[in-house]
């Protein structure tokens, strides 16, 4: 399940952490129909995949956050949105109805990371 990222910090830690392991951090809209699709998908994902850190990041109650995280990865922002982050950096990236299992798992395999 992911963590919910709430504060800058949160993002610096999950950022911080992408230097041991590749992280996936997903920006959500809480009220748009695609958020809530991709979201289901993140979480099907995620739960066959449990050992991979996943962080959100509600764009509406953490507007900083995602503001943050754009200009720290020189990333326009777009929700749905999944981002995949290693050594700090954007290795992977997919948004609006592109966030799915299927091209999580295939981003990843292109990365020659273990899914």
């Amino acid at each position: 399940m992911a963590s919910e990222m709430t504060s800058v910090a949160d993002w610096n830690a999950a950022r911080e952490a992408s230097f041991e392991r590749p992280v996936l951090v997903y920006k959500h809209s809480a009220t748009c129909p695609t958020s809530a699709w991709a979201q289901r998908n993140i979480e099907t994902w995620s739960n066959d995949h449990a050992d991979w850190p996943v962080h959100r990041v509600t764009v509406q109650s953490a507007r900083s956050v995602s503001d943050q995280i754009a200009d720290d990865l020189s990333l326009r922002h777009e929700t749905p949105q999944a981002i995949i982050v290693q050594n700090g950096q954007v290795v992977g990236h997919l948004n609006h109805n592109r966030v799915s299992p299927d091209r999580l798992s295939d981003a990843l395999r292109k990365l020659d990371l273990t899914v």
